[in-house]
């Protein structure tokens, strides 16, 4: 697959994803996202409404610090913006389809919450990781803007 490169205007090839990093940078960081969402809804305490999310960051954070010269970092980036994606998703079930189930309002209330953690995260891994999972420079961006 080919994109357009901002920088240049040439054509530049996309590289395909291992399986090692599509296991450790998409796949786990999506099941413990999710298991953090849902972990409020069995045990319910104000720690755990705080900390239900930090394995998943945790995860994130410290597989791309240990395994950055093995996996690309933008793996990492794409698994938060996957995180990010998925909160917009259950705030916006929250707000246009309010059902009385307690469960239901659980889980879009902890998506509601993980959308500022998701953005801080996103732009803290966009900013060392300029290239964006390999999508290249956005339209705004030059070569002196960081």
């Amino acid at each position: 697959m080919y994109i357009m490169d901002m920088r240049n205007g040439k054509m530049t090839c996309v590289r395909k994803m291992t399986s090692r990093e599509i296991l450790l940078g998409l796949i786990v960081p999506f099941i413990l996202f999710w298991g953090g969402v849902l972990t409020p809804v069995f045990i319910d305490s104000l720690m755990v409404w705080v900390c239900c999310l930090v394995p998943f960051y945790g995860f994130v954070i410290i597989s791309d610090n240990v395994l950055r010269d093995r996996i690309d970092r933008g793996t990492f980036v794409f698994s938060i913006f996957l995180g990010l994606l998925s909160s917009i998703f259950l705030f916006l079930l929250l707000i246009l389809f309010p059902f009385e189930n307690e469960v239901y309002r659980i889980v879009c209330r902890i998506g509601f919450m993980n959308i500022l953690p998701s953005i801080f995260f996103l732009i803290m891994g966009g900013i060392d990781n300029i290239r964006w999972f390999g999508c290249g420079y956005p339209i705004f961006m030059n070569n002196n803007s960081l």
